[in-house]
């Protein structure tokens, strides 16, 4: 799994400290040579890992400061969650669901850190269905980015063009099941 140190080593000099201001999403590197901060929006943090499939979930999620964690105690009626504790933020994931399930979830929650922070509250815990005490609409929303973030459009159609143009082979490239990607084929390569 990488860390935030991992994601910054050829952005900024390794003796430059990073911050990461969970309020806003946005990560500060400061410098010890006298140059102006960096200061990233949660997208900039998750760019450079939507360059190659699989996406690295874990890898976004260390990159943001979010710790994540299987709970096989979880009740299967619940895929996962997301809760803030003082500053930081922790995302749990039914370990006895499905890997492909597992990596949706992760993008869900991870959807709801980016788009939806202030409204997470004491947390925020989605059903086998993701529905949780947020509204359809910002589920469906969380749904779409998570989408989205599994399956970047840019790589996909990508992909498509240099062959990778079944269901299954998108599936297999992306690590996701073959009706998320149909699905999202659907959508991504008919634009």
């Amino acid at each position: 799994s990488r860390g935030l140190g991992d994601v910054y080593k050829r952005q900024v000099p390794t003796s430059a400290s990073l911050t990461i201001d969970l309020a806003t999403a946005t990560v500060r590197a400061e410098g010890t040579e006298g140059g102006p901060a960096k200061v990233e929006t949660a997208g900039a943090v998750i760019q450079p890992f939507l360059a190659k499939a699989p996406i690295d979930l874990k890898g976004i999620a260390g990159a943001l400061g979010i710790e994540v964690r299987e709970d096989s105690h979880l009740p299967d009626d619940i895929s996962g969650s997301i809760q803030k504790t003082g500053k930081c933020y922790c995302i749990a994931i039914n370990g006895r669901h499905h890997h492909h399930r597992q990596r949706f979830t992760l993008a869900h929650e991870l959807a709801h850190y980016v788009k939806h922070r202030e409204l997470i509250g004491d947390g925020v815990t989605d059903s086998a269905l993701y529905r949780s005490n947020l509204s359809d609409a910002i589920e469906s929303q969380a749904n779409q980015y998570a989408a989205e973030l599994l399956m970047p459009a840019r790589l996909v159609r990508k992909l498509f063009r240099e062959g990778k143009a079944s269901v299954a082979e998108q599936a297999e490239a992306f690590d996701v099941s073959t009706e998320a990607a149909r699905i999202r084929m659907g959508n991504v390569i008919r634009t």
